[in-house]
């Protein structure tokens, strides 16, 4: 074969992998079978903590999850909430999670990826609730915090939902909050698979959270979104992120021209904000009533999975 239309094959080739195997992972804590399916509920401790699937609570109606610090009064030990992943597979890719949390001293926040064995790897974003005015982000990579900033914010994180989302590359991870870039970590970046984890902790460190709360404490997650093709100028809907001023109707036409892949015939399709609250739309998208303007994703199901696209601004 001619080299040059071999080297043209493969790019060919391997452009087209990458679209059709880009991975979407959509959690929106609606549902018990799919949070069971994919998250595993921590229950292990040591001498400074213990973990309890009571602490984990997942509000079906609301669409939420729920960690929770038991109140611990001095000299006993904290009991907290934590979820893992149960694939451990997750490298380089974009994830968000919504989040917001108690304004009540002495929790730590946890959004990350993680992986301990044989070596340390870690892509950390955490909130120490004894200061709300920042915003800690940190890399392990075989050492604790080889790479390491704390960001003042500007806006509440304990009064609604704001989105953190990490893109983890392999040279740098670039940290967002609510869309806007925020801050990025380049030194010694994680180059292991990990799985994922969310958890609401304290371990009576006075270096790292201070002493635990004395009363519940609860921190709250309304999604978790996952997305492997970095490559993808609209790799996840969110917060202003990759808009598109589109008319509903074009939306419709690209599902039907199988633009995403997508099988011939839909059915139970469903409207979502980029929030993961649903928009209200009925099941039946010929609706003379058109969606109120806003961010929104699309979700067909199928085959028992959901499948995000892009966010469109519907008009």
């Amino acid at each position: 074969m001619n080299k040059k239309i071999f080297c043209f094959c493969a790019v060919w080739l391997f452009a087209v992998t990458s679209v059709l195997f880009a991975e979407t992972i959509l959690q929106e804590f609606s549902s018990k079978k799919d949070f069971d399916a994919f998250w595993d509920v921590s229950t292990w401790g040591n001498a400074n903590q213990q973990y309890s699937a009571d602490n984990v609570n997942l509000d079906t109606v609301k669409g939420w999850l729920q960690l929770k610090i038991n109140a611990s009064p001095q000299g006993t030990k904290p009991v907290c909430g934590e979820i893992t992943s149960k694939r451990a597979n997750f490298l380089y890719g974009s994830y968000r999670a919504s989040i917001k949390f108690d304004n009540i001293p002495g929790g730590v926040v946890g959004w990350f990826v993680f992986k301990d064995e044989p070596d340390l790897h870690e892509v950390d974003i955490e909130y120490l609730t004894e200061d709300i005015k920042h915003i800690h982000y940190t890399l392990h990579h075989i050492q604790t915090s080889v790479d390491y900033k704390k960001d003042a914010i500007s806006f509440d994180p304990t009064t609604d939902f704001h989105e953190y989302r990490f893109d983890w590359y392999s040279n740098k991870v670039v940290y967002y909050i609510d869309g806007k870039k925020f801050d990025s970590l380049t030194v010694k970046v994680p180059d292991a698979a990990c799985i994922i984890m969310l958890n609401f902790w304290s371990g009576n460190i006075a270096a790292w959270g201070g002493p635990a709360p004395t009363k519940d404490t609860y921190m709250y997650v309304d999604y978790m979104h996952y997305y492997s093709d970095l490559a993808s100028k609209t790799t996840m809907p969110g917060n202003g992120q990759n808009k598109k001023h589109v008319d509903l109707r074009i939306v419709l036409q690209d599902l039907q021209n199988n633009r995403y892949f997508l099988p011939k015939t839909y059915s139970n399709i469903r409207l979502y904000k980029c929030n993961g609250q649903s928009a209200g739309l009925k099941d039946n998208m010929n609706t003379s009533k058109p969606p109120a303007s806003g961010q929104y994703i699309l979700k067909i199901p199928n085959k028992g999975e959901a499948i995000v696209l892009p966010c469109a601004v519907i008009r």
